[in-house]
């Protein structure tokens, strides 16, 4: 390149330091160019303003995406626990109709008579230890 050339893409790059880093236009003005301290992040600074909006958009979107799966995921840990509620719930309504069952069948055809601890059978009238 040449020697103008040279100059004037230093003059950009101070002019783009200027708007970003807020650089004293004495530095090129003088067409002095000392380095300035750039953000530790260099994909920052190569991103004009319309970019960083963009990148602040994305990184919002990214935030509420997150934000959905721990939500989505919370609702099916709240769902797990229903269900596994409603199972349990479930479960004690079907032993209970199963000792019904076991009492009705017991007056039906022991005639009121149920078998004791060892092995006796009661008699309808009679009170036992146990009840």
């Amino acid at each position: 390149m040449s020697k103008r050339g040279l100059m004037e893409e230093k003059e950009g790059r101070c002019s783009d330091l200027l708007k970003r880093k807020k650089v004293a236009t004495s530095i090129c003005g003088k067409r002095r160019y000392e380095q300035v301290e750039i953000e530790s992040d260099p994909k920052k600074i190569d991103l004009d303003e319309g970019e960083r909006e963009l990148e602040e958009e994305n990184s919002e979107v990214e935030r509420e995406a997150e934000e959905r799966k721990t939500f989505a995921g919370e609702k099916g840990l709240w769902k797990m626990r229903r269900r596994e509620e409603e199972s349990e719930k479930e479960k004690e309504i079907w032993e209970v109709e199963k000792d019904l069952e076991e009492e009705d069948w017991e007056e039906k055809y022991l005639g009121g008579r149920r078998v004791g601890p060892w092995g006796t059978r009661k008699k309808p009238g009679r009170k036992e230890f146990w009840e």
